[in-house]
């Protein structure tokens, strides 16, 4: 029987070239991407909203009451947090500032 080459390569039993991050017969990538024992394996990146870098320096610089957050948070939750007290308290607030 005759030998015949696959499309796109040169030689019988050779890969052909890889052109612009297109994929290799073998399943890698022409890229960066990296290939170990046989696995493929993409770029990690990570990337962090600047949102989340404040928030980060704040609880690190204690400008954050974390304990205080997370008390009102579990009293939220369990709906102990409303009381009569700090709807009046609001509502005076409120009051102050639209008559002065």
């Amino acid at each position: 029987m005759s030998e015949v080459s696959q499309v796109g390569v040169d030689h019988p039993g050779r890969l052909g070239a890889v052109q612009g991050g297109g994929r290799r017969d073998d399943g890698r990538r022409g890229d960066s991407d990296s290939y170990e024992g046989g696995i493929h394996r993409e770029d990690d990146r990570v990337e962090v909203s600047e949102a989340a870098v404040e928030l980060s320096r704040l609880r690190q610089d204690g400008s954050v009451r974390v304990d205080l957050i997370d008390q009102i948070r579990t009293q939220l939750s369990d709906g102990s947090y409303m009381t009569e007290q700090k709807i009046d308290e609001a509502v005076e607030a409120i009051l102050t500032k639209l008559t002065s």
